[in-house]
């Protein structure tokens, strides 16, 4: 349920006199911050020196995450768009967003390398842009109904989103609330790296780009 330490001192060091190791409401975090310590379930720390350690953000905003808004067609905002979940095909495009392509952890597979796994989508998206241009097209867009098959295909019950169901709140099962469409694991294909590189490579053979609105 979290992510494990690959070295041999991390965990003896909470045997420590020294130490105290707090359960912040069962991994919820902590409840307070005052001018001289934290608090958690009532009770206060004190401490000397407070180290920020939050790593990186999992399932939040997108916007939030790249410090801009997108605007797509009639003025809509990317936040409006995905302000339940969110909602893409093969993870790259939108629908009412022409033209904008992105990589990452967006509906996509989870590859433990990660140039491999932006490989992919990269070498996809290249794909997209030359046969649009082939074609004689100017504007890229993913149909709504392509969109929807592809939310239901990556949020259809896994083994691993029933696994994460049981682990403390994080940003694998949205925080204790999975079943939303926010959990890390909600938001994968779940399939794998391999099948969604088959799936991807299967979809460009075809031929047809099916799926995509080109104008």
């Amino acid at each position: 349920c979290k992510r494990p330490t690959f070295n041999d001192e991390f965990l003896p060091a909470f045997n420590r006199p020294n130490v105290t190791l707090v359960d912040t409401s069962a991994g919820k975090g902590l409840e307070q911050v005052t001018e001289n310590g934290v608090v958690v379930d009532g009770e206060k720390y004190e401490l000397d020196c407070l180290i920020f350690a939050t790593g990186f953000e999992v399932g939040t905003a997108y916007s939030r995450r790249s410090e801009l808004e997108l605007y797509g067609r009639g003025g809509i905002a990317l936040t409006e768009h995905w302000a339940d979940a969110t909602k893409t095909f093969h993870g790259m495009y939108t629908s009412k967003f022409p033209n904008w392509f992105q990589i990452g952890h967006t509906q996509t597979a989870i590859n433990p390398n990660a140039i491999t796994m932006f490989e992919d989508q990269m070498e996809h998206i290249a794909y997209v842009i030359t046969e649009a241009r082939n074609r004689g097209a100017t504007t890229v867009e993913v149909t709504p109904e392509a969109e929807n098959a592809w939310v239901d295909r990556v949020r259809a019950p896994n083994p691993v989103t029933e696994m994460v169901k049981t682990c403390t709140p994080g940003y694998y099962n949205n925080e204790g609330k999975p079943g939303q469409g926010a959990g890390l694991f909600e938001e994968f294909f779940a399939e794998g790296p391999m099948v969604f590189r088959q799936v991807l490579s299967d979809w460009r053979n075809e031929g047809s780009l099916e799926g995509l609105r080109l104008e």
